[in-house]
């Protein structure tokens, strides 16, 4: 199992790593600036989590953390392509393939953002059974049917 605090220790570096490399990319700006903007989001919003205490619960969070860390280091990866200097035709035989690539790894980032928000939440709703506000269906003493059945129902 992936421990929660480590992960998201390596995620804000990698999200500072990426930061890094997009102010030096020299292919696909705009997509690596977008890829930027969503590892920062991702980023802060699991800094205010680890802060209150919630980054570091349950297996479910740190498999889903885990996922998200690998997600991103193939952003880094890609990020850092766009970096590189080569020669002109190699620049535009592969621009278009880093580019269709670039656009998998933002909808990659979402798909594992969006597992590691509902693992978050699931640990965060309130357990029925030791909730002592909560109404239990077995005492639920609803209008009976029974008055009903035999009538014909005009729509």
């Amino acid at each position: 199992m992936a421990d929660p605090v480590a992960s998201v220790e390596t995620i804000v570096r990698i999200a500072l790593a990426i930061s890094e490399a997009v102010g030096t990319a020299q292919r696909n700006i705009d997509q690596c600036k977008d890829v930027q903007t969503q590892v920062s989001i991702a980023r802060d919003s699991l800094l205010v989590l680890q802060r209150k205490g919630l980054a570091d619960k349950g297996s479910a969070v740190g498999r889903a953390l885990g996922n998200l860390k690998k997600t991103l280091r193939r952003a880094l990866e890609l990020v850092r392509a766009c970096q590189e200097d080569q020669g002109f035709v190699q620049r535009v035989l592969r621009a278009e393939d880093l580019s269709s690539q670039l656009r998998q790894v933002k909808q990659d980032i979402l798909q594992e953002l969006s597992m590691a928000t509902f693992a978050i939440n699931a640990h965060m709703a309130p357990d029925a059974r030791h909730h002592h506000g909560q109404r239990h269906c077995s005492n639920f003493q609803g209008p009976s049917v029974k008055p009903m059945l035999g009538r014909r129902l005009n729509w």
